[in-house]
């Protein structure tokens, strides 16, 4: 009887790691290559290596593993970082990577070259929530493993093909993910003002937990802004679609105006309601009265300089 062959690899396939030690290394697989270059042929052959044992028929585990590395909070801020890149169109060949060389050779400390920025990594004071996903996340999450058991792509080639089916789906397709995002969002502002009530200070650095936090009165819009708002429209209608255009021929049109009094009447209203709004929430004013447009001044001279001129006149005359 001829003894069994032996593995391609030439490794036993067995015993396993312990499942969290491989999970681990999962994880640092992960982040030394970037998630826009894992797929399973990679991650087996890097496994292999690692713990000398043939991975090959264990594609489904090796899935497994990568799923719940990435749907760790560390996972999701490299497939957010690795997407947002797809979508850009700015992946770089490789994290470290040179050109006619491996992912895995380690960059030359020698070298000119400078090592890529790290991205700013989003602080969080102790105990404060976590920022909720968008639609956009919540489809991805879901579709992600289904598209790369599918294709065997990377995740690059996935981000961008999930990114072009979330732009060409319907409304009504998307309901049901806008929905997820609207219900975490209104959990999100539970948590953050549960937080906030027992005596939490959200981070600064934190965008979601800033507006989270602004329980105050809207500030007050200057004249100019007023004006911005009431001709934005009509710019638009005249066929100008630029948002650039639109903001060049607004700001013309604002410098032609001669007599600006109807928005800085409109914006001393508005500082008005801002400061009631802050007296009844027991808050400080924290804004100045506005000052009257340049324009509107010049007006008001020339017509208080026409009303006297026009008494010199009359006591003149008499």
């Amino acid at each position: 009887m001829s003894a069994a062959a032996a593995p391609p690899c030439g490794l036993p396939k067995g015993p396993l790691p312990d499942r969290t030690l491989m999970t681990q290394r999962v994880a640092t697989i992960l982040h030394e290559i970037g998630p826009q270059h894992l797929t399973m042929k990679v991650l087996q052959k890097r496994l292999q290596s690692d713990f000398k044992i043939d991975f090959s028929e264990q594609k489904p585990l090796l899935e497994q593993l990568a799923l719940d590395v990435m749907r760790e909070p560390q996972g999701q801020k490299e497939l957010a970082k690795a997407e947002k890149q797809a979508q850009e169109g700015t992946v770089n060949a490789g994290k470290g990577k040179r050109r006619g060389r491996s992912d895995t050779v380690k960059k030359d400390k020698t070298s000119d070259e400078k090592p890529p920025k790290k991205a700013r990594k989003e602080k969080r004071a102790e105990g404060e929530p976590v920022r909720p996903q968008s639609a956009y996340f919540f489809f991805s999450n879901e579709k992600r493993p289904i598209v790369m058991a599918e294709t065997g792509e990377k995740m690059t080639e996935v981000a961008k093909r999930l990114g072009e089916t979330w732009q060409s789906m319907s409304e009504a397709a998307k309901a049901p993910y806008v929905a997820m995002a609207a219900t975490a969002k209104t959990q999100f502002d539970e948590q953050m003002s549960a937080f906030i009530k027992a005596g939490g200070k959200p981070a600064k650095s934190s965008r979601a937990s800033k507006k989270a936090k602004d329980d105050g009165p809207k500030k007050p819009l200057s004249a100019y802004f007023h004006f911005t708002n009431a001709k934005r429209a009509e710019v638009v209608a005249s066929g100008i679609k630029d948002v650039t255009d639109v903001s060049r021929k607004i700001g013309q049109l604002w410098g032609e105006t001669s007599d600006k009094s109807k928005w800085d009447a409109a914006a001393m209203k508005d500082y008005e309601r801002f400061k009631r709004e802050c007296e009844a929430l027991g808050l400080p004013c924290t804004k100045n009265p506005p000052k009257p447009s340049a324009a509107s001044e010049t007006v008001a001279a020339a017509s208080a300089s026409s009303s006297s001129s026009s008494s010199d006149s009359e006591s003149e005359d008499e």
